[in-house]
């Protein structure tokens, strides 16, 4: 056996290699794990529920009173490449998710009774339990795995309601109850429903015409081009099976760049954990390290010999980090997932890709500190005094010369192993970091949101619950008699024009309003708006006056055009039927809590557009007497809030979106659990590592009466001191960081947020928790089998 090899190493040195490769492993089975259930949870549902749609395209022509637009249906009869046109309508509904509080949008689709067969073939679906709808029939089926996630069998009933439709509905419409008649045995997600019965019923007449388009073997990509260019316009909507690729790689990169600074940062800090223990193992093998350069191995030698020492321990780690990783996310799939009709599904080369940066991180921090050691390495002084050269003598000298009135205090403790300190403060910094990332980005993003609903705090919404049905007459009257209501002022529907872009992957409705000449004046007037630059819309002209929050947001300017298809406004902005012109731009207000992100548009001009229909009765912003808004909300949300009216207020508006990002931050809190878990094991390590180094200390310390409970105490005293330094550091730096972002990102963008705002400051608390929890612990379990007497014995000896 060679005894200078790596292998030979670990043989003689089993525990610390054991503790090297568990380290490697227990990081990679975090970031591994993460990666793949960030994909699972939050990007493969999405791509499930559409995987129908690889089978055929989606068009959506725009509706007349008379129907779908004969011309589009009319060209795609013509195009050869196209082998079946299926009539269709679509409910979109919200299918739960894994993580409480998410779900993602899955369609019903409504097909005639002769249609349904021919799409179960091409998906490669059959029966399985049951039967399909009948024609005119509030009947339904169900694939195995969409039945087993909403817990429907057959027989039972499930109500269906438009997601699309009734989003902001504050009471849903009245239930129609679908009877579950069939289970699909189906490898695709879908859920079928009679078409007949959409088409009679009321509630879902209103849904649009669908088309499947489904192309000829073969013909797909011409089909998808055919599509693309002839017949996607602003107003007909086409959803091909590269498209929805598309959207869904969209959708999550940004999660999945949010995603590395994450594994950046705990890859360095166990680096830095690995680096430490093999420091502390290196200071023992100084012997070693001077008889074999005085023997003739260079300093690179020696160098390249223990950074291959970590290096594949840090590889062996990491493939093994991934084969327990891909067992227990099997084990979790069939125990969690599977029960509950989710597949955890994931594209195999990402969390591997996520987690190849800790073996190359421990790689090259491990030969960058070797080296700088090797570099001061003198093989006389390592022989006569085991020190690496003369400096460290010196240094030592110094050290001994200085003394402190509390020599057990923790600050002092730290103030004689002030590098120790740094590594403790450092990996424990930026473990919180990690952790605390996306909850931050969570909540910024929702502050930034807040804003936009600023005009709500002078006025009140109120409208149909669907945008284009008439609002109820007799609430109409109810508001004008009110005796808080100073007046009413009709308003169009806000139709989707403008949207604000909110990092890190938001976006907002910022659209105008549609309001008569003699109601924008007015509103001008009441909320002090003043023009920076331009002029208001003229009354029946295409114009329109933008905040100039929204005009920084989306670097727009007086004479920008909003709509053109051919030249968008911003990138990702939408293609409209009729154009607009920024006319004008309101400076933002003097005070922040003033700020409301206004806009208007000339509703004498949206009401003569046929793109744009208006209801006979429109909605209406509902404007208090003085002293009278928290009055005027409590009644409209307690007594006109319901079925058929939506109200809008400030406290109820803002309470959404607050509650929205709490249920994000909470998941992703959830999810975040595994690298919490995974930094205080590490850190504890650290921890128990140091801890072993004292137990000369600590025995001399009880054979002079602190007793063990004492003990204990002193070193979660000095933990306490290392966590709560970090977890000041780290408040700091992301104090710094939120300021930058606030300079450099939001600021610019017209956008604004809570400085002050607590709840993602409490996410930073449970590593510095869990690590004190588990130092506790195991100082306590260590120091119940120290023995003073035999600890000094031995001190005499050596």
């Amino acid at each position: 056996m060679n005894p200078l090899s790596t292998w030979t190493y670990y043989h003689r040195h089993k525990r610390h290699a054991a503790l090297l490769l568990s380290l490697s492993t227990v990081v990679t089975v975090g970031l591994y794990s993460l990666v793949a259930l960030v994909w699972a949870i939050y990007v493969e549902p999405g791509r499930l529920a559409y995987k129908a749609h690889s089978e055929f395209s989606l068009v959506t022509p725009r509706s007349t009173a008379s129907g779908p637009d004969p011309a589009v249906l009319t060209r795609l009869e013509s195009n050869p490449d196209i082998a079946e046109i299926i009539p269709s309508t679509f409910i979109r509904i919200e299918l739960p998710g894994m993580m409480p509080g998410h779900g993602f949008q899955f369609d019903l689709l409504g097909l005639r009774k002769e249609d349904a067969p021919y799409l179960l073939n091409r998906v490669g679906a059959t029966v399985k339990e049951g039967r399909m709808p009948q024609s005119n029939a509030a009947e339904l089926v169900l694939s195995e795995d969409v039945a087993r996630i909403l817990d429907l069998q057959v027989g039972d009933s499930y109500v269906v309601t438009s997601f699309e439709f009734y989003t902001g509905m504050d009471a849903p419409p009245d239930p129609t109850p679908f009877e579950v008649v069939g289970i699909l045995d189906s490898d695709t997600e879908l859920g079928i429903l009679s078409l007949e019965f959409l088409r009679d019923h009321e509630q879902y007449r209103q849904l649009p015409a669908r088309f499947l388009v489904v192309a000829r073997d073969g013909r797909q990509a011409a089909v998808d081009a055919f599509l693309r260019s002839q017949i996607l316009t602003p107003g007909t909507s086409v959803m091909t099976q590269q498209m929805l690729g598309e959207r869904i790689r969209n959708e999550a990169l940004p999660g999945l760049a949010m995603l590395l600074p994450v594994v950046l940062i705990v890859a360095a800090a166990f680096s830095l954990v690995i680096v430490v223990v093999n420091q502390l193992a290196n200071a023992r093998r100084l012997p070693e390290f001077g008889i074999l350069h005085a023997t003739g191995h260079s300093r690179s030698w020696l160098t390249r010999r223990l950074a291959m020492e970590t290096t594949t321990l840090a590889l062996v780690g990491w493939l093994i980090g991934i084969g327990l990783s891909y067992l227990g996310l099997s084990l979790l799939k069939v125990t969690a997932f599977a029960a509950r009709g989710h597949d955890l599904s994931y594209l195999p080369w990402l969390p591997v890709a996520f987690s190849l940066p800790v073996p190359a991180t421990i790689a090259a921090v491990t030969f960058l500190s070797v080296r700088r050691t090797f570099s001061r390495l003198d093989p006389v002084a390592i022989v006569e005094r085991r020190e690496l050269g003369q400096e460290g003598h010196r240094r030592q000298e110094k050290r001994a010369r200085a003394s402190s009135p509390k020599p057990l205090a923790p600050a002092t403790y730290y103030g004689r192993h002030r590098r120790r300190a740094l590594l403790l403060v450092g990996g424990m910094g930026l473990m919180i970091l990690a952790v605390t990332l996306f909850v931050f980005a969570l909540a910024l993003s929702a502050d930034a949101q807040e804003p936009l609903l600023g005009y709500l705090r002078r006025v009140s919404i109120v409208r149909s619950p669907n945008p284009v049905h008439d609002l109820d007459p007799d609430v109409v009257a109810r508001l004008a008699t009110h005796p808080a209501v100073e007046r009413t002022i009709p308003i169009a529907p806000r139709n989707h024009v403008l949207s604000a872009a909110i990092p890190p992957f938001t976006s907002a409705e910022a659209s105008p309003f549609g309001v008569y000449a003699r109601d924008m004046a007015y509103l001008v007037g009441l909320f002090a708006l003043e023009l920076k630059e331009g002029r208001l819309p003229q009354p029946g002209s295409n114009e329109m006056v933008i905040p100039e929050a929204l005009a920084q947001n989306r670097n727009l300017a007086v004479g920008d055009v909003i709509g053109d298809p051919d030249q968008p406004a911003y990138p990702g902005a939408p293609a409209l039927e009729t154009e607009f012109v920024i006319s004008g731009i309101f400076a933002r207000p003097a005070d922040p809590e003033e700020e409301n992100w206004l806009g208007f548009v000339s509703l004498e001009y949206l009401a003569s557009s046929s793109p744009f229909p208006q209801p006979r009765v429109p909605p209406l912003i509902v404007v208090p007497k003085a002293g009278q808004k928290d009055a005027l909300d409590a009644w409209l949300e307690g007594e006109l809030a319901g079925r058929e009216t939506s109200v809008l207020t400030y406290r109820r508006q803002i309470s959404r979106v607050r509650d929205k990002a709490r249920q994000d931050m909470l998941a992703i809190a959830l999810l975040q659990v595994v690298i919490a878990t995974v930094a205080a094991a590490g850190l504890a390590v650290l921890n128990h590592v140091f801890f072993a180094q004292r137990h000369a200390e600590f025995g001399v310390l009880h054979a002079l009466g602190h007793s063990r409970r004492r003990l204990v105490q002193r070193v979660v005293g000095e933990t306490a001191l290392t966590t709560g330094i970090a977890w000041g550091v780290t408040a700091i730096v992301c104090l710094g960081a939120i300021l930058g972002v606030r300079w450099a990102v939001f600021g610019p963008m017209g956008l604004t947020f809570d400085l002050f705002n607590p709840t993602p400051w409490l996410y930073t608390l449970p590593i510095p928790v869990l690590v004190l929890a588990v130092t506790a612990g195991t100082a306590a379990w260590t120091l119940s089998k120290l023995d003073p007497v035999s600890i000094i014995e031995r001190r005499q000896d050596d």
